[in-house]
């Protein structure tokens, strides 16, 4: 038989005892190594240089070339498998986690009466640390890595999630943050790119590290998983690859590489570097669909061919006795548990395990002790179209069920049986421009009831020559290896999902919630974590047979259907904690009443802490999904502006966006900031109390006053640049700082101004540039954001310029219809000081606003350095307090209030819809901005408007709409008619109007029908080519061009078979000028599901149209809500 056969103890696992087989470098050495090990996501095979990758990853080559490559390395094809065997060294079989992942809401974790590898590496006197990604599970707190052996953890708990935000989605209806230091949330953290994030944490562990102590560091990067994202900078060398998904892929392979070249200098530069040993491995065989590509073997994750299971590692280690070699020997990721342990010379451990030492198989190259496989026996995936029964047996040689999943090698042999996956082979090279074009390129089906395959791995690396027929001997005798393995099997476990898992529940956070009521409050996710926010105290209810506890009105555990009544236990039992402890006869739906059966009441007591200290006055503003009102205090009779949040209408990252901002406005204190006072939670809603002001935007007294002499505009940018100071000491970068979130104090001549609105402010960790995401306003932005570059506090720097420049002249330095051209303006920096109106602006002035204005953020003037220039700092000297005719009156003649509206106009209702999908209100002015772009747009419509000053009404809200026409006050130049002639024209203005509206709303109708019938040619006659629209889930970036729109087309949209029908609701249209519009829309879909029931869904959306050579385009989509159908 041509077979190496392998001896066995009885129950088919090696026993490890005391470590003595050290190589001799390592025997010489008097430390112990220190271990760095390096897992990546769903790399494949083939995507690394030395394999002949088109990916760069020069520095993974180098390492890899000078020492040991693994080319006959496996590890199993999905991630918690791999990683579980990789803590334990044992089989999956023997952990009972054989069936798949661990899924985010599964009560389930790597089984805690199983040593793991930092636990005795802890024990041996090694520091241990882990940074990266987890998914062994966290349903308890000794689930977490900082339960398992780990001192210090950084990372995330579940399978994936956003490399930015760290949003995790476990199917669409549990969302929630997942980033973790040790074990709280480390919300702080958020707009991190994850790779940057966890290299620059293990720089700081070894650049803290003491060197005489061992360390075990493990590193578990999030990349290459998706979403594919990536910071834009490392995408310019995949320019030329057609393929965008695979553009992207390479670009976060780049991205990592460059990260492990940065662990390997700071190692060298504190002295680790001659004393450690590192390890390179991937956690699977990479995703085709995602971009990776495991040529030229056959099959990728998910599945146990080659593709799926064999995986790119090395050993790197200044220790190695032979080093630039390629190892053929067999190692699976099971053996690196005893090797690691064998390099720390850990003292006489009895433990059972299936890894083996294989330490001087890499660094001597003796014969590998390991000779066998098991890949893994899966007893929950059966086929369903072949039940176990005699024939199926007949076909097992009456020894195994084949349709039963499984796959073992044994010396070169492998063997698989039952439901495998599909056995593609896949090259990178030909990749077109959709998945559907290259996924089949050499596909096989599986023959009907055929459950048996075999081949000779070393002969046949690529699985082409199937010899189950040929070689029956063989067969029979792997065969009889499953079943021995079998007889060892622990039982799979596999629960369904818990309700109580919900971040909705915790916060909005993912972390255990299955121990939190028995003694962890004060590590519990549900206690703290998230700053100084109070999360909400959940409304506890209990029905009077008390096995169904209700959370907020719905049944989360107990019987299946709510009882007919209930009561809640905040006002019948004030002795009981906010958060009640239940007994676990409670919780279990046990027998033991809780409380007696005759309190009962019939409704559901809820938080009323603001109706009770606050009393509600008049709306001042409105937003989508919050309102502000004037309320006042009770106890003091003081006003404040609440802005009252719609909770129930905000989505898992809208939650974390609300306490993100939260948390920012209680750290400001400053006379120059609109202050939060208070911060309450009700059912349903989240109310913020904020100053109230009462001057005002100080938009609309630029508005207002066109322009500000120089002395004014000096005392306002040093409020601005107080307040911008202010922030960035507190390490806060606003992000959208524009005269619109300037509030004046009153409406008195020298009113203070107020910063507000903080919702899209970030937390930066000193001058950290980092990529946090394109947000802003685009007449504001910084040219390092719209270069997709990394940036920091100096874009609030840009902005300041930007304002000052507006302040001075009464439009902006960069503007063009053509939002394109404006930003490439920005980029280049093209602004200009124009003659005349800037002729006798003094040069400091001038000298300010271009160092504001620097397009190197690292040159550009901090704001601590421009409240020092002489033209804020001695203004009573330098700056002059005349208005100068000259300027007053070219500002006339070239129209500047105009210009000013247009352009911010423009801007702002751009922001306001579309900047990170943020609907804008500022919480605590009191203007109403849709009647101040009701009038702006007006004014631009009106060809004779240029001689008229809108004055504001004396209202406490200040609102400017268009009837305040009415108290205009006209100059000489105003053109005198008629009041019969001026209603006609008006007229007929306000039908033209109509009409427009009208014809935007059939548009954008035509548009959603081209969508419904996967039409992409006529959604490209509606669309410009160079369409911009926030991409879902992939990357979360502002793209621009038409290939992902037709990348949707072709792949999503096909695979919807069944009638969609959609409705809009509510259209609302702005009209921008002539030729352009911005519509905003509910859209109702209604369809059948797969089984043929009726459903529905909505997402509010909103569209930029612009009219070029008489055709209405759409240059610019946004979607806020769902998607529009879900995928059959």
């Amino acid at each position: 038989m041509e077979i190496k056969v392998v001896l066995f103890s009885m129950f088919g696992m090696t026993l490890l005892g005391h470590y003595n087989c050290l190589s001799k470098t390592l025997e010489d050495s008097p430390e112990r190594p220190h271990l760095i090990f390096i897992m990546v996501d769903d790399q494949g095979y083939g995507d690394i240089g030395y394999h002949g990758s088109d990916i760069h990853t020069p520095v993974l080559d180098q390492l890899a070339r000078e020492g040991v490559i693994l080319e006959n390395y496996y590890v199993q094809p999905i991630c918690s498998p791999s990683r579980s065997q990789l803590m334990t060294g044992r089989y999956q079989i023997h952990t009972g986690l054989q069936h798949s992942i661990i899924r985010p809401r599964q009560p389930l974790c790597l089984p805690l009466d199983i040593p793991t590898l930092p636990e005795l590496l802890k024990e041996a006197g090694y520091a241990t640390h882990m940074v990266g990604k987890w998914h062994l599970g966290f349903s308890k707190h000794n689930c977490l890595p900082t339960g398992r052996g780990f001192q210090s953890f950084l990372g995330t708990l579940t399978g994936s999630g956003d490399h930015f935000n760290y949003q995790s989605c476990d199917g669409a209806e549990a969302c929630g943050f997942d980033l973790h230091d040790g074990d709280r949330p480390a919300w702080e953290k958020s707009g991190n790119y994850s790779t940057l994030l966890y290299i620059e944490r293990v720089k700081e562990i070894i650049r803290n590290h003491n060197v005489q102590k061992p360390l075990f560091l493990y590193l578990s990067l999030q990349a290459a998983h998706t979403p594919l994202q990536v910071p834009e900078y490392y995408l310019h060398s995949y320019d030329s690859q057609s393929n965008r998904i695979r553009r992207h892929y390479s670009a976060m392979l780049s991205c990592l590489d460059h990260g492990v070249g940065q662990v390997v200098e700071e190692l060298k530069k504190w002295g680790l570097y001659k004393n450690s040993v590192l390890i390179f491995s991937s956690d699977n065989g990479g995703q085709p669909l995602s971009g990776a590509s495991n040529w030229p073997l056959r099959g990728g994750k998910g599945t146990y061919w080659e593709g799926g299971i064999r995986a790119v590692g090395f050993v790197h280690s200044p220790l190695l006795k032979n080093k630039g070699v390629v190892s053929h020997a067999l190692v699976h990721v099971s053996d690196w548990f005893p090797t690691l342990l064998g390099l720390a010379g850990t003292p006489q451990l009895q433990h059972v395990l299936d890894g083996h030492d294989v330490w001087k198989t890499i660094s001597r190259g003796t014969p590998s002790p390991r000779t066998e496989i098991l890949f893994n026996i899966d007893p929950v995936s059966r086929r369903p179209e072949e039940p176990y029964n005699k024939a199926l047996l007949q076909n097992g040689f009456g020894i195994w069920d084949t349709g039963v999943k499984a796959a073992i090698r044994a010396g070169d042999w492998k063997l698989l049986t039952g439901n495998i996956g599909s056995g593609d082979w896949i090259p990178p090279h030909y990749f077109p421009s959709t998945a559907q074009q290259w996924q089949g390129q050499e596909k096989r089906r599986n023959v009907l009831g055929k459950s048996v395959w075999l081949f000779n791995i070393s002969n046949d690396p690529y699985e082409r020559s199937d010899q189950a027929e040929s070689r029956p001997d063989i067969v029979k005798y792997l065969l009889r290896r499953l079943a021995h393995y079998n007889q060892t099997a622990v039982v799979a476990q596999n629960p369904p999902d818990d309700p109580l898992a919900d971040p909705e529940l915790h916060g909005g956070v993912w972390g255990p919630w299955l121990d939190v009521e028995e003694g962890h409050e004060g590590h519990g996710y549900q206690e703290h974590g998230r700053g100084n926010v109070k999360p909400v105290s959940p409304n506890l209810c209990f029905s009077d047979r008390v096995s169904t506890l209700t959370y907020r009105g719905s049944v989360v555990l107990g019987s299946a259907s709510p009882p007919p009544t209930r009561f809640c236990s905040s006002k019948l039992f004030p002795l009981l904690p906010s958060r009640v402890l239940l007994p676990k006869a409670a919780r279990t739906g046990g027998d033991t009443p809780l409380f007696p059966t005759r309190l009962i009441m019939a409704t559901v007591v809820t938080s009323t802490r603001f109706t009770d200290e606050y009393q509600l006055y008049e709306e001042l503003g409105k937003g989508a999904f919050s309102v502000v009102r004037r309320c006042v205090k009770k106890s003091t009779g003081q006003e404040y502006a609440a802005k009252i949040i719609n909770t129930k209408k905000l989505s898992a990252r809208d939650h974390q966006k609300l306490e993100r901002e939260a948390r920012i406005c209680r750290l400001l204190k400053h006379p120059n900031i609109v202050r939060l006072h208070d911060s309450i939670s009700e059912e349903g809603f989240h109310y913020l109390v904020f100053d109230l002001v009462t001057g005002g935007e100080l938009f609309e007294d630029i508005v207002a006053r066109e322009y500000y002499s120089e002395a004014d505009a000096s005392h306002c940018i040093n409020q601005i640049l107080e307040s911008v100071s202010h922030i960035h000491q507190h390490d806060i970068v606003h992000r959208d700082l524009k005269p619109e979130n300037l509030l004046l104090a009153s409406k008195m001549k020298g009113a203070a101004v107020k910063l507000a609105d903080f919702g899209l402010a970030i937390e930066v960790q000193g001058d950290q540039q980092a990529w946090f995401g394109f947000a802003g306003t685009p007449g504001y932005l910084s040219p390092e954001v719209l270069r997709k570059d990394p940036y920091g506090k100096p874009v609030d720097i840009w902005a300041c310029g930007v304002i000052l420049y507006i302040l001075l002249v009464g439009y902006p330095p960069f503007w063009d219809e053509d939002q394109h051209k404006l930003y490439q303006q920005i980029k280049a920096g093209a602004y200009d000081f124009p003659s005349p109106e800037w002729d006798t602006v003094t040069p400091e002035a001038k000298n300010l606003i271009n160092q504001m204005l620097t397009i190197n953020p690292a040159k550009r003037i901090t704001a601590d350095q421009a409240l020092k220039h002489p033209w804020v700092c001695q203004r009573s000297t330098v700056a002059s307090m005349m208005h100068r005719q000259e300027t007053v009156e070219c500002l006339r003649k070239f129209n500047a209030r105009r210009k000013l509206k247009g352009a911010i106009l423009t801007t702002m209702l751009v922001s306001r819809n579309f900047s990170v999908g943020r609907q804008h209100t500022s919480p605590a002015a009191t203007t109403s901005t849709a009647a101040m772009a009701q009038e702006a747009c007006k004014t631009l419509l009106n060809k004779k408007s240029d001689g008229v000053k809108s004055q504001g009404n004396n209202s406490k809200n200040s609102v400017v709409s268009s009837s305040s026409t009415k108290d205009s006050s006209m100059s000489s130049s105003a053109p005198m008619g008629s009041t019969e002639s001026c209603n006609n024209a008006e007229e007929e203005e306000m039908k033209g109007r109509k009409a427009r509206k009208q014809e935007i709303i059939k548009m954008t109708e035509q548009l959603i029908e081209a969508i419904n019938n996967g039409d992409f040619e006529a959604y490209t006659r509606i669309c410009d080519p160079g369409l911009t629209s926030f991409e879902p889930e992939a990357l979360g970036n502002l793209v621009e061009g038409m290939d992902f729109h037709k990348f949707y087309f072709e792949n999503l949209l096909s695979k919807n078979s069944k009638p969609v029908h959609t409705t809009i609701l509510n259209p609302h249209v702005h009209l921008i000028g002539e030729d352009a519009a911005c519509i905003a829309y509910i859209r109702l879909t209604q369809y059948m599901d797969s089984q043929g029931r009726p459903r529905s869904c909505q997402s509010e959306e909103t569209r930029v149209w612009h009219r070029r050579d008489a055709k209405w385009l759409n240059v610019h989509f946004h979607c806020s809500g769902a998607p529009a159908a879900p995928l059959q």
